[in-house]
């Protein structure tokens, strides 16, 4: 961001460790009356009274375990690889750091047969000596700065604000309606006792989804956090989902500050209108795990990609290069169809920077100049090993997604989604109401505008660039069948980006529009996040989760056939998965079923008390949801129940996920 100008509202304020300090503890006074808007909102939830607090020691178990194993394993890495232009706020970088690199090297040792447990001590104990070799080689870093507390705090906020919807039902649960949910738990869980490409029957999930080879590393650091807290991995989730939403949240205060240069106040405000933007919390929330990995990676990837492109004239972007290299992985491994949102600004940014330096005769460097002989080859090898992955995942997904968004093909029913429909565009911006949204959408576009005249154009242009042709994409998509899947996924990635340019932009508008703009779109967020907070309801009831101790009633391999809706059997599965297991209806979609049966030992019925004509005497056991009933031996035909889940999914069926 250029210097402001001296009649500007911020620029007395902005310069000086007194200002900052100002106005930091004013936006941390401001950001009390969330606090109790948050509590607000938690009894405003109808749920059982005074049992709120009930979730609070199992989702600090699962912050502390993440710190741990994110902090173990980030501080060295981030102490020895972070760029001297990034180190003021090196202690931000410190978990998003670990979150990466800890998958990934969980991944590697697994990969090699080692157990999991092994594994995951091996990656604490090799963190920890990173982390002293880095101390012992470049100290301990610069002394911790006041303004690192307002993106620490924040992000506290934020986890509280993702657990709402869980802490409102009393119990730690699954919320939302992401079906991917129960598979992403049971991946993790097949994880902790399997070989990567084993098949275990003995799980909820027998085997790694076909359509999930190149996501290992973000699920063996659920299945990190899990172990360590001591918790079942369907207890984890929501509370790592805010972790992770609040570890994006310090992604975006890094790239406000890094790339757009604003002041430590503005980053702030812009952290908080986007955290709270309905695009941001309904990935979180629902849970779309794999699409919440590829969120929180993008703005880290913008960030240390400008870095790159900027400073590499200096010989100083090349510092950036290894950091920018983890992110862009773990940008592919866990979405790799948002892989090219991180490149496109790249790609951008470097051409137009390449051509400025050749039109003033400067020296350009290109790939040829990172080859210096053979000792390029230590580094160049295992990156291009390490980048075989992400660049196959990425280019899995586009074979099978272009063909289908090609002029004159069908978008096939299989890429919709759940989405159902398409998600008003409005609810992508921070915008709280949908009337005259145009009108909001045009001012909002109008204040992307003013951010991006006032950046330097090799990083205006890429960020406009990716701005247009997710827009064009949006566009493109609307007009086909079924296409809704792929609107609600660029539009939940771009939205957000939006909303921080517009916040930049209203902080540069004139003296007095500057405070009431960033007032608006803060309360805009605010009210629209609300909204999606108390919109989110349950998806494991607690009906469900008591099926898991209903295996004791039932003999050791005594067969249940599940009469149930379909889609319920996917949680009720999950929990009863110690029997073997059919259904006279099994779900027919991508997930993994149970096979189709009608004789067994024993049924599950929802409702409870919707008594099946084959069974033998009353309820075994019985609660508000499920019943469990004995059937007749002498039904015809043989019991073809197992604990082998059918996987029939193919690639162009499950969608970008």
């Amino acid at each position: 961001m250029a210097a402001p100008s001296a009649g500007h509202p911020w620029g007395a304020l902005r310069r000086g460790p007194e200002g900052e300090r100002l106005l930091l503890v004013v936006l941390a006074l401001l950001l009390i009356p969330c606090g109790i808007a948050l509590y607000i909102a938690v009894h405003a939830i109808p749920g059982p009274r005074g049992s709120h607090l009930a979730v609070v020691p199992p989702v600090l178990r699962v912050v502390g375990a993440s710190a741990a194993l994110f902090g173990v394993c980030g501080f060295g890495v981030t102490r020895l690889l972070l760029p001297d232009s990034l180190r003021a706020r090196e202690l931000l970088w410190v978990l998003p750091v670990g979150a990466c690199s800890s998958g990934l090297a969980i991944t590697v040792l697994c990969a090699v047969h080692v157990r999991f447990d092994d594994a995951l001590i091996a990656v604490l104990v090799a963190g920890a000596l990173v982390s002293a070799y880095a101390v012992r080689r470049r100290g301990w870093g610069p002394r911790p700065r006041l303004e690192l507390a307002g993106p620490a705090y924040l992000g506290a906020l934020i986890v509280a604000l993702a657990i709402v919807p869980m802490a409102s039902l009393g119990y730690v649960t699954v919320t939302g309606d992401g079906s991917d949910a129960h598979l992403a738990s049971g991946t993790a869980q097949f994880l902790m006792h399997s070989l990567p490409a084993s098949i275990n029957v003995n799980e909820p999930v027998n085997q790694m989804p076909g359509t999930w080879l190149s996501k290992y590393p973000i699920y063996y650091a659920y299945a990190g956090v899990s172990q360590l807290a001591g918790l079942p991995t369907w207890q984890v989730l929501a509370a790592l989902e805010g972790v992770m939403l609040a570890l994006a949240a310090v992604g975006v205060y890094l790239l406000a500050r890094e790339a757009l240069g604003a002041p430590a106040w503005l980053a702030l405000i812009a952290m908080g209108v986007v955290a709270l933007d309905r695009a941001s919390l309904r990935t979180g929330l629902n849970p779309f795990y794999n699409q919440t990995w590829g969120y929180f990676a993008l703005p880290f990837s913008i960030t240390l990609g400008w870095i790159a492109v900027r400073r590499g004239q200096a010989g100083q972007g090349r510092r950036a290069l290894p950091l920018l290299a983890l992110f862009l992985v773990i940008e592919g491994f866990a979405y790799p169809l948002a892989l090219p949102l991180a490149l496109i600004p790249l790609v951008v940014g470097w051409a137009l920077e390449r051509r400025e330096r050749r039109r003033r005769g400067e020296p350009v460097a290109g790939l040829r100049t990172l080859y210096r002989g053979r000792r390029s080859l230590i580094w160049m090898i295992p990156l291009g090993l390490i980048l075989l992955g992400p660049v196959w995942a990425t280019g899995q997904k586009l074979v099978t997604a272009v063909p289908v968004l090609l002029p004159g093909n069908r978008l096939l029913r299989g890429w919709a989604g759940q989405v159902g429909g398409y998600v008003p565009v409005w609810q992508f911006f921070g915008l709280a109401t949908g009337n005259l949204h145009w009108v909001a959408l045009a001012g909002l576009a109008a204040l992307v505008l003013v951010a991006v005249r006032g950046l330097p154009r090799s990083l205006g242009a890429g960020l406009l660039v990716l701005l247009a042709l997710g827009v064009l994409f949006d566009v493109y998509v609307r007009h086909r069948s079924h296409g809704w899947y792929f609107h609600y996924k660029i539009l939940s990635f771009i939205g957000p980006l939006a909303v921080l340019l517009a916040v930049v932009g209203a902080a540069r508008a004139r003296r007095r529009l500057a405070v009431p703009l960033l007032v608006a779109l803060l309360a805009s967020a605010a009210v629209a996040g609300d909204e999606e907070i108390q919109a989110t309801g349950e998806q494991l009831g607690s009906p469900t989760i008591a099926l898991g101790t209903w295996s004791a009633a039932v003999p050791a391999n005594a067969s249940i056939r599940l009469d149930m809706d379909p889609p319920l059997q996917l949680w009720a599965a999950y929990f009863l998965y110690r029997h073997p297991l059919c259904s006279e209806h099994p779900l027919l979609s991508p997930y993994p079923r149970v096979p189709a049966s009608r004789k067994a030992d024993y049924v599950v019925v929802h409702p409870a008390l919707n008594e099946p004509s084959d069974a033998v005497g009353g309820p075994l056991r019985l609660n508000v949801g499920y019943g469990l009933y004995r059937l007749r031996p002498s039904i015809a035909g043989p019991d073809l129940c197992s604990r082998t889940r059918i996987n029939e999914a193919a690639p162009d069926t499950r969608g970008p996920s």
